[in-house]
């Protein structure tokens, strides 16, 4: 790389005030979308950390009813140590790169109660058919800034990097000094984005390295190297778009309206109807029928609670003796409760079923935009996609089946369960996606995106080893 033209393009980057304005607002957006997701997921965590302190103070308590009834023989009256009043917590842990999006848990749930009291119909009733969007631009995080700031920036300050010399005819003197029209570009495109990207990885490398409120590990920075690429490539696809354009067009103005109206397609259009063309293919089923069936299922149950407990101790003899001092509540919520799972698990496994569609769907969609790519794993690398709310509410609404079984013959029967019972339900903890596995799922679609920016900057490089005439 010429010496004389790195610094001449050096001084005239930082006498712009639009480049050294977009390399500074670069940098502020990008300490505040990391400052906004820290903030954001520090709230919830302390949050969290409330709520299931809360659930396990209750939960001791019931647990220490229990020893003293079966230590003491002490019945300590019929409200003592139901199994109806377990509850415990199922909360979402902090994602490994939890500053870096905020993504799906502005619209998803990530905590639930697990009690008997709930069924799995309800236990997220605010979210449960809150239809998903791709791309998720409410908030600014980094994946916002990533995958919709950073193009348009480098847009803003590599358009011309031809084509204002060669409307001036400053590019026929400088070719004509024996340096080659690829160095004159390839010297301006790699300095002045490779400014901006500074920029962006500054406040980015400082919050990975530092922890950001988080503790650091092993498998952090390991999810931090799969973000850095996965931005990495995402940049050097628009550096090589900016590239094959400004080799082709010839006037600055062209080319600026050119790569806008890519952008715009590539970022905003294609996943906009993307979303809207997997919601149509695989739509969720009906709130309003849901509910319906919900509230009917519950009412129905009401009514019938001496069917459903004639049916219940019918299968189950040996549990027709009873404490009849225990009130009848407990035993018509738990089988109101399982009417209700009964009369909604077609309507959970069709949502469950269109979700699994649609994330086939959008997989398949993505090699349409890089936009799309580059959400997806960035979103994944940092633990805020949607499919990781959506396992936790799969996993928390499995770990309340687990309970209702172990509590349910004892509630119809008006018992209590016994404190081997109680031991041998293991309370809900979430496991994240195993680092390679995630490295494995994100190979197709960013080595499709590394062919893609491959192909561009071969075109670009292409065209400059052809006829000088050709750039003039």
């Amino acid at each position: 790389m010429n010496r004389a033209l790195l610094l001449l393009e050096y001084k005239q980057f930082f006498r712009s005030p639009l480049c050294a304005l977009a390399a500074v607002i670069t940098f502020v957006v990008s300490v505040y979308a990391l400052t906004a997701a820290g903030t954001y997921h520090g709230r919830n965590q302390e949050t969290h950390t409330d709520f299931t302190r809360s659930i396990e103070t209750r939960l001791q308590a019931w647990h220490d009813e229990l020893t003293a009834i079966e230590t003491r023989e002490d019945t300590r009256g019929a409200y003592a140590a139901r199994p109806m009043n377990l509850r415990f917590p199922a909360t979402l842990p902090p994602a490994p790169l939890a500053e870096f999006a905020v993504g799906a848990g502005m619209l998803l749930p990530h905590s639930a109660a697990i009690t008997p009291w709930k069924n799995t119909a309800n236990l997220f009733t605010n979210y449960q058919f809150a239809n998903p969007t791709l791309l998720r631009y409410g908030t600014i995080d980094m994946s916002f800034v990533i995958v919709i700031l950073l193009p348009l920036v480098m847009i803003a300050v590599s358009f011309d990097i031809l084509a204002a010399d060669r409307s001036t005819k400053r590019l026929q003197s400088i070719l004509s000094q024996s340096i080659g029209p690829g160095q004159v570009m390839w010297t301006r495109l790699v300095f002045r984005n490779g400014v901006v990207l500074v920029a962006v990885l500054l406040p980015v490398l400082a919050v990975a390295l530092a922890g950001g409120g988080f503790p650091p590990s092993t498998d952090r920075l390991a999810r931090f190297a799969i973000w850095l690429i996965a931005a990495g490539v995402y940049a050097v696809f628009w550096l090589a778009v900016i590239a094959f354009v400004a080799t082709r067009v010839r006037r600055a103005e062209t080319v600026a309206a050119t790569l806008v109206t890519v952008w715009g397609l590539l970022t905003l259009a294609i996943p906009a109807v993307a979303g809207t063309v997997g919601e149509a293919a695989f739509p969720t089923p009906s709130r309003l029928a849901y509910l319906s069936a919900m509230r009917s299922a519950q009412a129905d149950a009401n009514r019938e609670v001496d069917r459903l407990t004639a049916g219940f101790l019918l299968d189950h003899p040996e549990l027709t003796v009873g404490d009849e001092s225990v009130p009848a509540y407990y035993r018509a919520a738990y089988l109101a409760n399982s009417e209700v799972e009964t009369r909604t698990s077609t309507i959970l496994e069709q949502y469950e079923r269109a979700l699994e569609g649609r994330r086939q769907f959008i997989g398949w969609l993505q090699y349409l935009s890089p936009a799309i790519v580059a959400q997806n794993a960035l979103s994944a690398a940092a633990g805020a996609d949607a499919d990781r709310y959506y396992r936790f509410q799969k996993e928390a609404r499995g770990a309340l089946r687990d309970l209702s079984a172990l509590v349910g013959p004892a509630v119809v029967a008006r018992q209590r369960i016994t404190l081997a019972d109680f031991d041998r339900y293991r309370p809900y903890a979430f496991e994240e996606t195993p680092t390679p596995d995630l490295a494995r799922r994100l190979s197709a679609p960013v080595g499709f995106l590394v062919l893609l920016s491959a192909f561009l900057l071969w075109g670009a490089r292409a065209r400059l080893n052809g006829s000088v005439e050709r750039l003039l």
